[in-house]
């Protein structure tokens, strides 16, 4: 691909991660007034959690074998597809599933952050305690504790939009 493809490529990428990252602020707003159902049940917010690594690595496409990059993108239709339609049917509402699945995915994406966040705040602490940098340990282990915050608290909130499956159709 050429480059000047690949560039636009990737902006339209980050305009599409800005999208997402707008339209999750009135997304959690109204999750947290119940006025729409971001997750339907633990099993959408599995859903979600499995959807979006392999979102990143198909955008990526690093080269993949064309056989292996189609079946990746349509898996990608299928779960987006099935995830959508969990949101519609739960909000009865083209515009609300649309802030809803850029929601499902911010939170997701965020805690996933803040997860590696933590994690390597912990490595790097440990290594540089080992090579006996103890400022750098410091620095290292306050990452990752700001990390593990931002894990502790997302969860909380995430758990506070997971509605029942029982919710009717």
């Amino acid at each position: 691909m050429n480059p000047e493809a690949t560039k636009t490529i990737y902006i339209i990428y980050g305009v599409l991660l800005v999208a997402c990252l707008l339209l999750a602020i009135p997304g959690i707003n109204w999750g947290r007034r119940q006025k729409v159902v971001i997750y339907r049940g633990k099993a959408d917010l599995i859903l979600s959690c499995v959807t979006l690594p392999v979102v990143v690595i198909t955008m990526a496409d690093w080269n993949f074998e064309v056989a292996f990059s189609w079946v990746n993108k349509c898996i990608i239709l299928m779960l987006l597809s099935y995830s959508g339609w969990i949101s519609y049917v739960a909000n009865r509402s083209v515009g609300k599933t649309i802030v809803v699945m850029a929601t499902k995915f911010v939170l997701v994406g965020l805690i996933a952050f803040c997860a590696l966040l933590a994690l390597e705040g912990l490595i790097g602490g440990l290594k540089a305690q080992k090579k006996r940098e103890y400022e750098e340990a410091l620095g290292r282990y306050i990452v990752g504790a700001i990390g593990a915050f931002g894990v502790y608290h997302l969860q909380k909130l995430i758990a506070t939009f997971v509605r029942d499956d029982s919710i009717e159709t």
